[in-house]
């Protein structure tokens, strides 16, 4: 009986640690995994006088670039990386330091080609609201360009880049990619989409606006109307009050 107890107990503990833990962010260095939906930046949609500070010129696109440290505008030519894009020593920056990447709304991916000196990593860590959700240590280096990004299940809406290791801390970027999400995968993202979970009930009166199994009660007899379901994410409603 003891053993048992024991055993019971145990098991409970380890469900409780699982249910805690924090859901975690995917590194990727594959830019094929970059998801359908996904909008790149290649810095040719606003081209700027070059060592320019970059911060919110591309906003329009999605993202925005917090300063100092800054990122500043460039034109280089390095292995695979060939145009406009982004560094950390034009006009006169610095290169050692953290720089960070703001989404305008929360995204389940991103990632960008980088080269950096030989013997450098790139620490890339992603926040949620200021919460660390994930960081990693990619190694980078000047024979070819990287790439480096992180994936779902986490969501994330910052990004910080560190250049870490032996070098100088030198970088060239372009090609920034970044998917909001979109929980139902309708093709509209959560920020603009009135119901995020497609359960056919809107968010402002859903009980749980990302779960499409649980939404109201609306006839009040202790049931929630989507607790049957549907298609869960499909089209069809999953709200039948019965």
């Amino acid at each position: 009986m003891r053993l048992q107890s024991e055993i019971l107990l145990a098991t409970v503990a380890i469900a409780a640690l699982l249910q805690a833990a924090p859901v975690r962010a995917t590194p990727v260095t594959d830019p094929g995994l970059i998801p359908t939906g996904a909008t790149t930046i290649d810095f040719s949609e606003v081209v700027l006088p070059f060592g320019t500070i970059v911060t919110d010129q591309y906003s329009a696109y999605g993202s925005t670039f917090d300063s100092p440290p800054s990122f500043r505008y460039s034109n280089h030519v390095y292995p695979g990386i060939d145009g406009f894009g982004l560094d950390n020593f034009s006009g006169g920056e610095s290169c050692p330091g953290v720089r960070t990447i703001i989404f305008s709304q929360a995204v389940d991916f991103a990632g960008f080609y980088i080269v950096t000196n030989g013997g450098d990593n790139s620490r890339l860590t992603a926040y949620l609201g200021g919460t660390l959700v994930e960081t990693y240590d990619f190694a980078t280096d000047y024979d070819q360009e990287y790439y480096i990004g992180f994936d779902n299940p986490a969501t994330f809406d910052t990004l910080t880049l560190e250049i870490v290791g032996a070098d100088n801390s030198c970088m060239v970027m372009d090609n920034l990619s970044h998917r909001p999400v979109d929980t139902d995968g309708d093709g509209m993202p959560n920020s603009a989409d009135p119901d995020d979970d497609n359960d056919g009930v809107l968010d402002i009166s859903d009980n749980d606006p990302l779960n499409p199994d649980i939404c109201e009660d609306a006839d009040g007899d202790g049931c929630d109307d989507c607790a049957v379901g549907t298609d869960d994410f499909g089209p069809l409603a999953d709200n039948l009050p019965a």
